[in-house]
């Protein structure tokens, strides 16, 4: 059942694509209820078919990247999941514009400049570096399913002891926005950052981006690697610097950041 909150979403979501160019990437979209992960019901609400939207009241068993779980406040955050065309996105595009979408759309329900991304699309508070969002993408045949949870209005002590203090939400850093405003806000943005070109996304992206020179650790290949993060080329390269001045380049699209938080360049 959905909490009165949430009874106008579909209406007011499908407004925001009712009139748009043809060939946008969500073309419909579903509101539900209590779900045990926007992911699984999208996949299974779609029919194979992408451009579905799914968006939920409730989220259960929400996870992200890596094998983590995404912890989900009722009536405090947002869980969405769109399903793209794979042949159409490249997941790497993807990734990148999904994140961007979010920080700007944050940025907007905040009335501040920009909010920062953390490689390769968390969106996190550029001042305390605590994490706003996060994208988890996942590939099923010629589809991607790229979900995408956001923290609406909790406050500290909504969190639990293992997330207080790398968590925060837009209404903890300024923001009055609602749940289904900040939806509306999203879908146009995203709609927008996928339309553009990858050196224009890159581009965008790296304006945002909150690791370069400071220390940090990298999965890649199955090795780890610590330096000072030198550039961050999202859709090609890492580069970083050991503590005797070598440099070493990652390839992106095998490089995971560990987690914890980053230390001061030496």
């Amino acid at each position: 059942m959905m909490s009165e909150e949430t009874t106008p979403w579909a209406g007011e979501l499908e407004a925001e694509i009712r009139g748009a160019p043809e060939g946008r990437a969500v073309d419909r979209v579903v509101v539900l209820g209590e779900v045990s992960s926007t992911q699984d019901s999208a996949r299974e609400l779609c029919a194979g078919d992408p451009g579905l939207l799914v968006v939920c009241d409730v989220q259960t068993g929400g996870r992200g990247r890596l094998g983590r779980v995404w912890c989900d406040t009722p009536g405090k955050s947002l869980a969405m999941s769109a399903v793209l065309d794979a042949r159409r996105f490249d997941p790497g595009f993807v990734s990148l514009a999904s994140g961007l979408a979010i920080a700007r759309a944050g940025a907007q329900a905040c009335n501040i400049e920009r909010l920062g991304l953390r490689w390769p699309n968390d969106v996190v508070d550029p001042i305390s570096g605590r994490k706003i969002a996060g994208v988890l993408i996942e590939r099923s045949g010629d589809l991607l399913v790229v979900g995408m949870g956001i923290n609406i209005s909790q406050r500290d002590a909504d969190w639990p002891d293992e997330l207080r203090g790398g968590a925060v939400s837009l209404g903890a850093i300024g923001s009055r926005v609602t749940r289904i405003g900040f939806a509306r806000l999203l879908l146009a943005e995203l709609e927008r950052t996928l339309a553009s070109s990858p050196a224009s996304l890159c581009e965008a992206w790296g304006a945002r981006d909150v690791l370069v020179g400071t220390r940090r650790t990298f999965i890649s290949d199955g090795q780890r690697w610590t330096g000072v993060v030198r550039s961050i080329s999202p859709m090609s390269e890492i580069v970083i610097e050991d503590s005797l001045g070598a440099r070493r380049t990652l390839a992106a699209a095998t490089t995971s950041l560990e987690p914890g938080a980053p230390s001061p360049a030496s």
